[in-house]
């Protein structure tokens, strides 16, 4: 029997050059985004899903765009309005962190 070899992950995020290299979860965000550009919750979830996708930068560049149009968010505010279960948050809420958002 042949046993299938187990790849390592790097432990170094590189960003990814283009958008074609971004995951494909990542574009179906985005283009969520772009279809309801009013829509905070979507920039709130596209933040964290560029962060943990190693697209730190771009994560950077929304969270300015978003602060600039709700300069009162904070990842305190965030977790307390969104209803999702505690791994979940913790997740989301360190992109938006990680992406600059204020703590508090």
């Amino acid at each position: 029997m042949v046993r299938p070899t187990l790849r390592r992950r790097s432990s170094r995020r590189e960003a990814p050059e283009s958008c074609s290299a971004l995951p494909a979860n990542l574009l179906w965000v985005r283009t969520g985004v772009e279809a309801n550009p009013q829509s905070f919750w979507a920039e709130r979830i596209l933040i964290a899903a560029a962060v943990h996708a190693g697209a730190r930068g771009e994560a950077r560049r929304i969270a300015r765009r978003l602060l600039r149009k709700d300069p009162d968010l904070t990842v305190s505010e965030a977790r307390r309005a969104w209803p999702f279960r505690p791994p979940f948050m913790a997740r989301l809420c360190d992109g938006l962190e990680t992406a600059g958002i204020p703590r508090t």
